[in-house]
């Protein structure tokens, strides 16, 4: 195909083409847009750049990318620069570009635009800077850069052509390789230094980060602390003009020293004393004023430097002005003489002749009153005759005065006389103290030749300690070894004559320990121990091995301790001598079973039983509470009841009660722990449903039948089964059913064994809300029996009859017309009925008549009752029951007796040969009436799919019926059952109990017409398919079996007669409602209804010959049943 460039060709506005456009064009245009498919469509330039990526400042000398997002339809980029000297290096066409700045400063502006065929589209810019490189500076600050020690650096500056700002300052010490950064952007900066040395200052400069730099450094010294170690004291003797006080020095120049006002008051200068110290020690002189009094004057020293001016701490510092005379003999010290003799001279060292003013003489060291010795002033030496005899001790000192300042006052000597008198004597401790301790006996020091009298042996009766009885010994420290009166008596000569004897008695008591007495345990009444210790001070302290101390009076030698927690003590007299303690006293937990016996015998319900060691309980046992610790396990083995008073403890062990075993507990008490408690069933099939209350708590539903599969688990809401979640806890209270282990067979019963862990459940207890006029499902929540009698009469929201499912359920019938009574048994006041099945269940009908409950129900057990108001059930602990007959599933034992009530009952079987079983009560109670009481009259609960057998009322079916005492054999009681299978039936007496021992007991079977003694054999008859309640009676008389008359007289005035093919019904006292003609069979013939009429005739019924029933009913309801021969 030839292509033609076509020129001055006018412009076509092509529009709305697509590819299947079909053009009458044999050539191809190329008119301002592209060619695609041979159509030609409408070019466009690109859109306008968008933000161009890049800084907006480069260093110099450096390369930097700019970049924007690709524009769809642009093909190409089109870049520039404002000014040439910020080329671009490379990507020019790209939608990313490199450009090269130079090495001095300047602003560009960077411009993009997008290109295509069509077009370039609007540009975007963006203004670029290129900046200098940073550069340091140095850092300077004026002045010495010396400073002390806590003082601050001044302020440093950062200067001379630093480019860019400050981002840090750092700093380092005594030329550290490590710098520290300092927080400060500021281009000053100053702190004190935290120690001294030479420190470092720099500043980290940066210009919009193109090579940031330091700085040049600053360097700071610091001076370390100025310190002088003086002599704390400086002494001078009195009347020197200078004192020295001498010092070691490590850096300072000069000393200042100023005394305090104290001292300048004295005649101190009250100048500060300052002149230049030395290194490495020195001397400060300190000027002495003439006539400073003698004594101790304070000043402060301090030191510091030339330069910088560093100064140090204050140091306080003494001079101490001393006396410039002594006074002292040839002795050089105080003298002792006898009675009435002269002292050896008295001389006096140091001072001038002319210094000395006179002697004086006292009585008492503080010269109160002294004596001016005449002729003594300028006597250095002050003779013996001068002093002459003396008779009693007496003081001498000097008084004299130098340079002609104050009177000062020399030392004191003692001249003492000895009299002869007795020694003086002191021991310590005084008087009373123990054996094998010390005791310290002391006399006048300074005497010679002692004699020491001590009582008894060396090292039996004493030891010496210290000291000794020597003849120059005044002081001995002797311990006592033996108890007793100890007299030490001493006495001395001086040379002049011998002291008369001194003595002291110490009394030294020997502590024996007390003896352990009678040991009472804690018990319930007493919950901690008491000891009577024997052999102990009648009144004092006595102190237990731990530090409690019991302070007591008795009228003898025994003391009785009380309120001892569980442990051991040791008991002392505390005398404050060595504590001898006594023996152990043990207090116990209780009464403690160690794994072999118990410590106090078998328990009661008065101890506090506490296992330490293994137990099994094969026999019932009794405590007031029960703690179970140190590892043990105590098991209560089946039908063994454990009974507490109080409390349950498992602290450390275990408790198991196994299958029919119980525990009772009497108060509301608080368990902890948890106890094990083992439920065996009856043998089940893997389709049967157990009925399952829990005793303890928490208890999960999977723990009661762990291989039982989850959607197996019911609870009742009151009107349906509602699966529940094995993993939740069960409700206390609450019942639930849960079919057997998936490991179960349909065709082998095996037992079931449920383990319940958990606290034990105890005390006053609420099952969940439940609603009105409902069936419910609840369970006895403890882990014994309970009463049904005391349940139901604590409990008036319930109808009075509990109901219990046998628990043996077959899935379907065993073999052809077999047939399983799966059936609830039932129990009220008036008694227990039985429903066909228990663990010798095995379709027998002769021996398997099912089992009465007792009105105990056992632990675990679940049950229905009805209700006839809404509430929550309550139990409580009077409800519980233990012993021995806790073992079938509904049937526990009884430990508490209820009072004895007036009854009088007869149970009734209806039984057929294939199997089918039912069972009824009537029981002629206390309490009861023969109308409808909802704790004596049990409903049927209709739950045998085969048959039902009750007691009728007309308005009710009972399976117990509870009717009025006293007892009259002309009670006539309506019988009425259920079959939905046809065949012969039997009645039979299955208990009775009370008078009904010795009543003859009947049966009237209206349709045979046939009254039966029960007493003497079953009856038994043929029956179809239905409900009956009118065939059977139970009465106490045989009566009179009717014949083929022509009519019969019956009670109420209802007159039933026969003749012609006719039937006649008559009244004489109220009128008839309602006639019903059935055959013997119990099939209905005839029924006529609303007749309001005291007499009606049927005619012309077509069972001439035939033995008929006929059913009158009266207005008021009475009805009654009579056999007639129609002829």
């Amino acid at each position: 195909m030839k292509k033609t460039l076509l020129s001055n060709v006018p412009f076509l506005n092509i529009k709305n083409l697509s590819s299947q456009t079909r053009l009458k064009i044999t050539f191809f245009f190329f008119l301002m847009g592209v060619f695609f498919n041979g159509v030609y469509a409408q070019c466009s330039t690109p859109a306008t750049p968008g933000a161009i990526i890049g800084t907006t400042t480069i260093c110099q000398s450096s390369t930097q990318t700019y970049s924007i997002s690709n524009i769809p339809g642009a093909t190409s980029y089109i870049w520039t620069t404002s000014n040439g000297n910020l080329p671009i290096t490379s990507g020019q066409g790209t939608n990313t570009i490199t450009v090269t700045s130079p090495n001095y400063n300047l602003t560009s502006n960077i411009t993009v635009r997008a290109k295509n065929n069509c077009g370039e589209s609007a540009s975007n810019s963006l203004s670029v800077q290129v900046v200098s490189t940073s550069a340091g500076g140095g850092v300077h600050r004026g002045g010495s850069n010396e400073i002390c020690l806590n003082s601050d650096t001044g302020t440093m500056r950062l200067q001379n052509g630093y480019v860019g700002s400050v981002e840090k300052w750092q700093k380092r010490l005594n030329n550290s390789s490590t710098w520290t950064d300092i927080a400060n952007t500021s281009t000053t900066y100053s702190e004190v230094p935290s120690s001294a040395g030479t420190w470092e200052y720099r500043a980290y400069v940066s210009n919009y980060g193109c090579s940031p730099q330091y700085s040049t450094s600053f360097p700071i010294v610091v001076k370390p602390e100025v310190v002088i170690t003086p002599a704390l004291v400086a002494e001078a003797t009195q009347f020197s003009t200078t004192a020295t006080l001498t010092y070691t020095d490590n850096n300072s120049d000069q000393y200042y020293l100023k005394f305090d006002p104290a001292a300048v008051a004295a005649g101190i200068s009250s100048n500060t004393q300052k002149g230049n110290t030395s290194r490495p020690n020195g001397n400060i002189t300190i000027q002495i004023p003439a006539c400073l009094a003698t004594g101790t004057y304070n000043a402060v020293l301090y030191v510091d430097t030339d330069f910088p001016k560093c100064t140090s701490k204050n140091y306080n510092i003494s001079l101490v002005v001393k006396p410039n005379i002594t006074v002292g003999g040839t002795l050089k010290s105080d003298q002792i003489i006898c009675n009435n003799t002269a002292p050896k001279d008295l001389v006096l060292d140091g001072g001038s002749m002319n210094s000395i003013i006179k002697w004086q003489s006292s009585t008492n060291a503080e010269f109160t009153n002294p004596y001016d010795i005449p002729s003594s002033a300028n006597l250095r030496t002050l003779t013996s005759a001068k002093i002459g005899p003396l008779t009693q001790s007496t003081y001498f000192r000097v008084i004299s005065q130098a340079n002609g300042c104050n009177r000062t006052t020399s030392n004191v000597v003692l001249i003492t006389v000895d009299s002869g008198a007795a020694a003086t004597f002191t021991n310590s401790p005084s008087s009373t103290v123990c054996a094998n301790t010390n005791t310290t006996y002391t006399t006048q020091p300074g005497k010679t030749n002692y004699r020491w009298s001590v009582p008894g042996i060396v090292n039996t009766d004493y030891q010496i300690q210290t000291g000794g009885i020597g003849t120059s010994n005044n002081t001995v420290t002797l311990k006592w070894l033996t108890k007793g009166n100890k007299t030490v008596t001493v006495n001395y000569s001086n040379g002049c004559s011998t002291s008369a004897n001194a003595s002291n008695t110490t009394s030294v008591t020997v502590t024996t320990a007390p003896t352990v007495g009678t040991i009472k345990q804690p018990n319930c009444t007493t919950p901690t121990g008491n000891v009577v210790l024997e052999n102990v001070p009648p009144s004092g302290r006595l102190m237990e091995s731990r530090g409690t101390v019991y302070t007591y009076t008795s009228s003898g030698t025994t003391y009785e301790i009380t309120g001892l927690a569980p442990g051991t003590y040791k008991f002392a007299v505390d005398d404050n001598c060595t504590k001898v303690y006594s023996s152990d006293v043990v207090i116990l937990p209780g009464n403690v079973w160690n794994g072999t016996e118990w410590s106090g015998g078998t328990p009661s319900l008065n101890d506090l039983i506490h296992f330490m060691g293994n137990y099994i309980a094969e026999t019932d046992l009794n405590g007031c509470s029960c703690t179970i610790d140190n590892g043990a396990t105590v098991t209560i083995k089946s039908g063994v009841t454990l009974t507490v008073t109080n409390s349950i403890d498992v602290d450390s062990g275990s408790l198991v009660f196994e299958n029919n075993s119980s525990l009772i507990q009497k108060t509301n008490a608080v368990n902890t722990g948890n106890i094990t408690y083992i439920r065996t069933s009856p043998p089940i099939f893997q389709k049967d449903y157990l009925y399952w209350s829990t005793p303890v708590t928490p208890q999960k539903l999977v723990g009661v039948s762990p291989s039982t599969p989850a959607n197996f688990y019911y609870g009742n809401d009151g009107t349906q089964w509602v699966r529940t979640n094995r993993e939740s806890n069960m409700i206390v209270g609450k019942g639930y059913i849960i079919r057997g282990p998936s490991n179960y067979t349909n065709t082998n019963k095996q037992e079931f064994t449920a383990t319940f862990k958990g606290i034990p459940n105890n005390g006053d207890l609420e099952g969940e809300s439940l609603t009105a006029t409902k069936a419910h499902l609840i369970g006895n929540p403890y882990p014994s029996a309970l009463s049904a009698d005391l349940l139901l009469k604590e409990n008036p929201m319930l109808n009075g009859t509990l109901y219990f499912w046998t628990h043996n359920t077959p899935a379907k019938p065993v073999a052809s017309n077999q047939y399983s009574a799966d059936d609830y048994a039932s129990y009220n006041l008036s008694g227990g009925v039985s429903a066909k099945s228990d663990k010798q269940h095995n379709n027998d009908p002769v021996k398997d008549k099912g089992t009465k409950p007792t009105g105990n129900i056992a632990a675990g057990q679940a049950f229905f009752v009805t209700t006839n108001a809404a509430g929550k059930v309550k139990f409580n602990n009077s409800m519980r029951l233990g012993g021995s007959n806790n073992g079938q599933f509904f049937r526990p034992g009884n430990t508490s007796k209820a009072a004895a009530i007036e009854k009088h009952r007869i149970w009734l079987n209806m039984t057929n040969a294939t199997g089918a079983f039912k069972q009824l009560l009537v029981s002629y109670i206390e309490g009861a009436t023969n109308d409808f009481e909802t704790n004596y009259d049990g409903l049927t609960f209709d739950g045998n799919q085969y048959l039902d057998f009750y007691t009728t009322d007309q308005k009710n079916k009972y399976v117990i019926q509870g009717r009025a005492l006293p007892f009259t054999d002309t009670d006539l009681v309506p019988l009425g059952y259920r079959t939905t299978v046809a065949g012969d039936f039997t009645v039979a007496i299955d208990e009775v109990d009370g008078n009904m021992s010795n009543q003859a007991i009947y049966i009237e079977d209206k349709t045979t017409g046939t009254v039966h003694n029960l007493t003497q054999s079953n009856y038994t008859f043929k029956t179809e398919v239905g409900t009956f309640t009118e065939r059977l009676t139970l009465r106490y008389k045989p009566g009179k079996t009717l014949g083929t008359g022509d009519f019969e007289n019956i009670e109420n005035g209802i007159l039933i007669s026969t003749g012609n093919k006719t039937i006649q019904v008559s009244s004489s006292k109220e009128n008839i409602k309602q006639v019903v003609v059935f055959d013997i069979t119990g099939k209905q013939l005839y029924n006529r209804n609303k007749l309001n009429s005291v007499a009606f005739q049927i005619e012309n019924l077509p069972y001439v010959n035939q033995v008929l029933l006929v059913k009158v009913t009266l207005a008021n309801d009475f009805t009654v049943t009579r056999k007639v021969l129609l002829q």
